[in-house]
């Protein structure tokens, strides 16, 4: 995996991949096909004057695996501290201490935030965010959406 120091961007790249790297920087052009234990000698030799192809820095490095989502979230292991998934915070580290497996702080636990995505509901002719308004007359449900812009009950 190839991993840029500077901006953090990350990919996988396969032989041919690497041979059309080597190529661009002006290697192994006049062979056709080039033997992989040379592509992959030549790659790794030609790896720090290779530009990233996201901020245009020469800060490639090689990296053998992908860090797992465990190592990202050790704190012992990078050196930093671990983030809420909800409000990207800082989790202080007595809360750890207590709940070491906790992905969020304690001010997203006590207010219910999960960090994902909440479900509202948008009215299909104007557009503007649905509210619940008890339903008119009988009936099995007794909440409907309504829309406070166009009227729309649905």
């Amino acid at each position: 995996m190839l991993h840029c120091r500077r901006c953090g961007a990350q990919s996988i790249l396969g032989r041919s991949e690497r041979l059309s790297l080597l190529r661009k920087a002006g290697k192994l052009r006049r062979d056709a096909r080039p033997d992989p234990a040379l592509i992959d000698t030549l790659f790794e030799a030609e790896l720090p004057r290779l530009a990233c192809p996201e901020c245009g820095e020469t800060a490639l490095e090689q990296r053998e695996e992908l860090p797992s989502p465990e190592d990202e979230l050790d704190p012992e292991e990078w050196g930093e501290a671990r983030r809420c998934v909800a409000c990207r915070s800082i989790i202080h580290p007595d809360r750890l201490e207590i709940l070491p497996d906790t992905r969020q702080c304690s001010a997203c636990a006590a207010a219910g935030k999960t960090g994902e995505a909440d479900e509202r509901d948008f009215c299909p002719r104007c557009g503007a965010e649905l509210l619940l308004a008890e339903a008119r007359g009988a009936g099995l449900a007794r909440y409907t959406s309504q829309c406070r812009s166009c009227g729309y009950r649905g």
